[in-house]
């Protein structure tokens, strides 16, 4: 493969609501999410994802769950911080569901991303082999008027949005919200694979990824990284960084059994090392904000 004059963001998605039985290492307390980001960006990652977790891995809405790991990803590296918004914090308004970001702004811990789901969707849930879905009313919801409010307000505090790309209709949802002036350039997308339980969103194969690729909006500059929930990223990179992607792993999102029990160090080192066979640099924090225009 030619090489590839250009820097490729690596972001390590450390722990959404996964469990520990698939793998031991997932994050869950402020002062593990902290020290595993710390490692992560020694080992090449740029920006960190995370969702805050009480000590027995259940989800956290607190704030000051939230302000306890930013406290401590600033105390270990320069990485830029993009916590959730709270999809099962349990209110639907979207005033509620920003609260803690806004209030990380006026503690001086403003995060640098926020996660802006472009769709509303159904989120059960569907085991294959007993040919049966585990719930069938979980529904993620996402009105035009709730994602309007969180990009506006992030704008107003300086807070890149992550458009997190269901399919195509996610697509036409971003470029309309930056037709509006709701989006500033450049657009930072997550286009979503899901493999597994998870029916919400594209394969996770290069497929699935290249249906995406037609539609991205050509209006205004595109920054597009890639997540693959419930399944290993690492045999798509290639493909990725050859198209002009960026990469979105972690063990949040899938356990990596392919490489033992590993930490999301070495799962960011192991896409560092195939981004780096691929011709590309691997980005520095500082290289991302330039990139993302952060």
């Amino acid at each position: 493969m030619p090489a590839l004059s250009r820097k490729v963001v690596i972001e390590a998605r450390v722990n959404e609501y996964a469990g520990r039985a698939p793998n031991p290492n997932v994050p869950w307390t402020a002062a593990e999410i902290a020290s595993d980001v710390g490692e992560c960006a020694a080992a090449g990652a740029s920006i960190a994802h995370f969702h805050a977790r009480a000590n027995d891995g259940g989800a956290a809405h607190d704030y000051d769950a939230y302000r306890d790991v930013v406290r401590g990803i600033a105390g270990a590296s320069e990485i830029l911080v993009h916590p959730t918004l709270g999809m099962y914090s349990g209110s639907s308004d979207p005033r509620e569901r920003f609260r803690h970001i806004l209030r990380l702004a006026e503690d001086g811990l403003t995060p640098d991303i926020v996660p802006l789901d472009m769709a509303s969707t159904n989120v059960d849930r569907f085991d294959a082999s007993a040919k049966a879905f585990r719930s069938d009313e979980s529904v993620y919801l996402n009105t035009t008027g709730t994602l309007r409010y969180f990009a506006e307000t992030a704008r107003e505090r300086s807070i890149k949005p992550y458009g997190q790309v269901y399919g195509i209709p996610s697509l036409r949802a971003i470029d309309a919200f930056a037709a509006a002036g709701y989006l500033s350039p450049p657009l930072f997308l997550s286009l979503l694979l899901t493999e597994g339980e998870v029916l919400a969103a594209h394969p996770g194969s290069k497929a699935g990824l290249d249906a995406f690729l037609p539609f991205l909006p050509r209006r205004h500059p595109v920054v597009w990284t890639v997540t693959l929930f419930g399944g290993s990223l690492l045999p798509l990179i290639p493909h990725i960084v050859a198209a002009g992607g960026h990469v979105s792993l972690g063990l949040g999102d899938h356990p990596y059994p392919e490489l033992g029990r590993p930490t999301n160090a070495a799962v960011v080192a192991e896409a560092a090392r195939i981004i780096r066979e691929c011709g590309a640099a691997v980005a520095s924090p500082e290289e991302a904000r330039d990139i993302l225009g952060c």
